[in-house]
């Protein structure tokens, strides 16, 4: 049985719009209490993965990968916050990832991303959920601050996803973009990720980095941060989702693409009196569903820039 049903949705969002004209007036009860990151420790081998043309063909990736964390967003009526999950940390706790123009999987430093044809979900129809994740992406790419050339790799009838593959979910474990929106996947999938997640969480992005020979992670651009080989991104079937409505897939996918793009989570959460979430700021980035949101603003577009403005020279 899925999670909220299509009334309480609803209901939440008419609570969130009304509370934004009156959110002085409200008084906050109490923190929502979660920790950002969580440490996690994951026994798999370095992946080898091939890269996937748009004829289907595989050539084989001069990189392997590691799968380092990921980073998910959750429902709002389950009183917990998005979280950091760490998978790999090499002692270092304070990772830091980014694309990097030197190494890509592709060559191209331009980025790119997929949306998947093969697991739509149960909600709405495939076209209606991949032109909404096509509007989340064309709102990153429209930021003035950055020239990241974002591209979309044509679609084809494969399932196709790393991390799937490895938890034995049929896919094909290839790249075959920068971000990679894997689909919507079945409830179990989640507890992966964290323990029940599959009651709470909505979707999560994977960060898988590059590794040389010796299995150590490498930074080949010398900007202090390690580099990405792809990152994965997969949707809760779980749960009830729409078009400007419900769990709004269009909002959940700008959060997932901004992970995709290198953000981490934004904002104090907190728990209402009556019950609801409130982030202060409220941001795209937050860590919990606070409603449809579209378009980005202060905090988000902020971390975006200083991530991207100076791509590919840095």
């Amino acid at each position: 049985m899925k999670n909220l049903n299509l009334a309480a949705l609803a209901l939440i969002g008419a609570t969130l719009a009304g509370c934004q004209e009156t959110e002085e007036s409200r008084v906050l009860d109490q923190s929502l209490a979660h920790e950002e990151t969580v440490y996690k420790p994951l026994d798999w081998a370095p992946i080898d993965v091939n890269s996937i043309s748009k004829s289907g063909r595989t050539t084989a990736s001069p990189y392997r990968l590691e799968l380092v964390s990921a980073e998910y967003i959750t429902a709002p009526e389950s009183e917990r916050a998005g979280q950091t999950v760490i998978f790999n940390d090499r002692g270092n706790k304070q990772l830091a990832y980014d694309f990097s123009p030197v190494a890509k999987l592709n060559g191209i430093s331009d980025i790119s991303y997929y949306v998947d044809q093969v697991r739509p979900g149960t909600d709405l129809d495939s076209p209606t959920k991949e032109a909404a994740i096509d509007r989340a992406a064309a709102t990153w790419d429209g930021m003035n601050c950055s020239a990241f050339g974002l591209y979309k790799v044509a679609g084809l009838p494969l399932p196709i996803g790393v991390i799937a593959a490895q938890l034995g979910f049929p896919s094909i474990a290839g790249y075959i973009a920068d971000i990679n929106h894997a689909g919507w996947m079945p409830a179990s999938f989640f507890d992966f990720v964290a323990e029940d997640g599959s009651q709470f969480i909505l979707g999560v992005t994977f960060t898988l980095l590059l590794i040389d020979e010796n299995g150590d992670y490498i930074d080949t651009n010398g900007d202090g941060k390690f580099d990405v080989g792809l990152r994965e991104i997969y949707y809760n079937d779980n749960f009830y989702w729409g078009d400007g409505d419900l769990v709004d897939v269009e909002t959940i996918a700008l959060h997932e693409m901004g992970h995709g793009l290198s953000q981490g989570h934004f904002g104090k959460a907190f728990i209402k009196k009556e019950g609801t979430i409130q982030f202060a700021p409220r941001a795209v980035m937050n860590a919990a569903y606070t409603g449809v949101q579209t378009e980005i603003i202060g905090s988000d577009n902020g971390g975006h820039c200083s991530i991207w403005g100076n791509w590919p020279n840095q």
